[in-house]
């Protein structure tokens, strides 16, 4: 249940606060430099003290706006597929797939990277990291409006060389999780039926 939190909430923080429109501009700047993006990614969640608790390999997909697809590796394996309509999340384990509508990814990292500027101006302030030490790496801090429905504290995306190369978040509970991509590739050939998700045959379909 947590791996699905963290990829829904993950792989998807996309004002009483006054929004700069000038980061908001920079973030889709980077963001609008690909429509399609695929590959690798190694997530890891430690504790508020820094013990690491989880550590997972995953693929994914992106189609923008609006398309998104995240395959956990094994031991914890999971795939979510999403598109404008609905989320897939199928667990092979235990043989289920839960279908939810659309709606509940939009206060999801994911929505961050499949989405547009309207969802992010409606649900984040968007801040610009400062000085940096690596100078060809640019971060951007995304921290929820409406805290009393947060799941995070605040989302860190970066990007290194205009390629994404990074997230971590920190919850509610001072837990970070870290994910990092690779294998990055910006001009893959997707299409919307590649998001389209078939429930394999037996398993247990639960809609949400």
């Amino acid at each position: 249940m947590r791996l699905t939190k963290v990829c829904l909430v993950a792989v998807t923080m996309l004002v009483a606060t006054v929004v700069r429109a000038d980061d908001i501009d920079a973030l889709i700047g980077k963001l609008d430099q690909f429509n399609t993006v695929s590959g690798k990614a190694m997530q890891v969640i430690t504790s508020a003290d820094g013990e690491e608790i989880q550590k997972t390999e995953s693929e994914f997909k992106i189609l923008r706006p609006g398309y998104f697809y995240w395959r956990t590796l094994p031991p914890y394996e999971q795939v979510i597929v999403s598109n404008p309509e609905t989320i897939s999340v199928y667990d092979p384990d235990l043989e289920q797939v839960s279908i939810y509508q659309s709606e509940k990814m939009r206060n999801s990292p994911a929505s961050i990277l499949s989405g547009n500027r309207s969802a992010i101006e409606k649900q984040f302030k968007v801040t610009k990291s400062g000085a940096s030490n690596d100078k060809k790496s640019t971060s951007f801090e995304l921290s929820y409006l409406d805290t009393a429905n947060a799941d995070f504290k605040k989302l860190t995306v970066t990007f290194k060389k205009d390629q994404l190369a990074s997230i971590v978040m920190h919850d509610m509970l001072d837990q970070v999780t870290s994910i990092t991509f690779g294998k990055v590739n910006t001009k893959a050939a997707l299409t919307p039926a590649q998001f389209e998700f078939t429930p394999p045959a037996g398993v247990d379909v639960i809609i949400e």
